[in-house]
């Protein structure tokens, strides 16, 4: 154990650095509120069971959450301890941890667990609104699959959230086996947690109910606002499915994801059963959920054979609902393509499949007919031609140069694409009506 020794030590309140008198303290890893030399779940449910989480009141030191030493326990102490990427890091043996676990009480003071048999979901509902939730299993039960946010966390032994505007229901779905009774769940379960405004949740009770009760949100609060895929005109980023792997990419166009999410109710993500899909300690790899977290930011992402093959964009669009956010902040928007990423660019001051003239999300023998109709193919008149009209490389013109960006993505009925070429430059009278010079 080492020590610090100084007559005066800094403490920062607000804008003004001040030196007050202190003891020997000992050199804490950051986040750790208990002291017991780990940055753990069991930090942050101290931490806001002070009440001083954005009250604007001073915060002192490590155990009121001031880990940035600015004087105060608010957002930024959260983003310092995130950065400092030790959260659930320590090699400290689990008994010595500290922790203010308790078991399951007979009456509550407000707060109540439900366990649902028939699910597995365990619910926790209180009077008012709580900040933190930390649920143990002793006999290592748990199998829960919840959104997770940064912090929040998902094993076999411990569940936890952490939601700081507070809430008044926190769910863990499918948290538990199925059919276990009242007794069963009442005896292996632990529990701890902090109040909105400060203080421990008391004692919380397993209820003897297993239906919830009325008018609970069906889904509380989440990570990210989840979206619906936009056209692809309209998109940020483009998530490609290649039908004949599975594989899924997402490239974006301009933008850098540093957070990005898709969830599937009905398990869609089958490829967790031979990838892992986590390449940091936030991320979540399971059938339902795929979380990855890029602090600096990214503009690519490679998921390898995480869906089945042979899917359609309709299967995809029902099945998967996504989130992404930014390093500019915000969400993004999102399209999803059954083609591979080459063969989507930013043409024309639009996103779109470079050879598809009719925009209906393929290149195909139906968009040669639509611009050979148009008449267009070098047709001498400089500057004339738009993407309905063939000129897919954005330069004005209806030419070879088009069809062969076309034929490169990939995506196409490339021996018709070939075929069409060759038929219009040896012809000038060709089969779908263009005019060759």
């Amino acid at each position: 154990m080492s020590y610090q020794r100084r007559d005066l030590c800094p403490r920062r309140r607000g804008e003004r650095l001040t030196f007050e008198s202190c003891e020997p303290r000992r050199l804490l890893t950051v986040g750790d509120a208990n002291g017991d030399g780990a940055f753990d779940e069991a930090d942050f449910v101290l931490a806001m069971q002070t009440g001083l989480y954005n009250s604007q009141q001073p915060a002192n030191g490590d155990a009121e959450g001031d880990w940035n030493s600015s004087g105060f326990f608010d957002s930024g102490d959260l983003v310092y301890a995130f950065t400092k990427a030790v959260y659930r890091t320590s090699t400290i043996p689990p008994e010595q941890l500290i922790n203010s676990l308790a078991t399951l009480a007979g009456e509550n003071d407000g707060v109540e667990l439900f366990y649902q048999p028939d699910s597995g979901d365990l619910v926790v509902t209180s009077l008012v609104p709580i900040t933190a939730v930390h649920l143990r299993s002793q006999s290592n039960r748990f199998d829960s699959s919840f959104d997770a946010r940064v912090f929040d966390l998902s094993t076999s032994q411990d569940l936890f959230q952490l939601v700081v505007k507070g809430t008044q229901v926190v769910w863990f779905r499918e948290a538990l086996p199925t059919g276990l009774s009242h007794d069963e769940v009442r005896q292996d379960l632990l529990v701890s947690g902090a109040m909105f405004g400060g203080g421990p949740l008391g004692r919380v009770s397993l209820s003897n109910d297993t239906e919830l009760p009325a008018n609970l949100p069906a889904d509380p609060d989440v990570p990210l606002n989840r979206a619906g895929f936009v056209p692809l005109a309209d998109a940020e980023v483009v998530m490609s499915y290649d039908v004949s792997t599975g594989d899924l990419s997402l490239q974006t166009l301009g933008a850098k994801i540093v957070a990005f999410e898709l969830t599937s109710e009905n398990g869609i993500f089958t490829g967790v059963d031979t990838h892992n899909y986590k390449t940091g300690f936030f991320d979540v790899s399971n059938r339902n959920k795929i979380f990855r977290l890029v602090v600096n930011g990214t503009e690519h992402m490679e998921f390898p054979g995480l869906l089945a093959p042979g899917l359609s964009i309709e299967d995809l669009t029902t099945e998967i609902q996504y989130a992404a956010s930014q390093a500019s902040g915000g969400p993004i928007r999102m399209a999803i393509v059954d083609a591979p990423l080459a063969a989507v660019g930013a043409s024309c001051s639009a996103v779109r499949i470079i050879g598809d003239a009719n925009e209906d999300g393929r290149f195909d023998s139906a968009d040669l007919v639509l611009v050979f109709q148009g008449g267009q193919y070098r047709d001498n008149k400089l500057g004339n031609s738009d993407w309905s009209h063939g000129d897919w490389n954005c330069d004005g013109e209806f030419d070879s140069a088009d069809l062969v960006s076309a034929m490169q993505t990939g995506f196409a009925d490339s021996e018709l694409a070939v075929l069409a070429v060759a038929h219009v430059e040896s012809s000038k009278q060709n089969a779908f009506g263009g005019d060759a010079n």
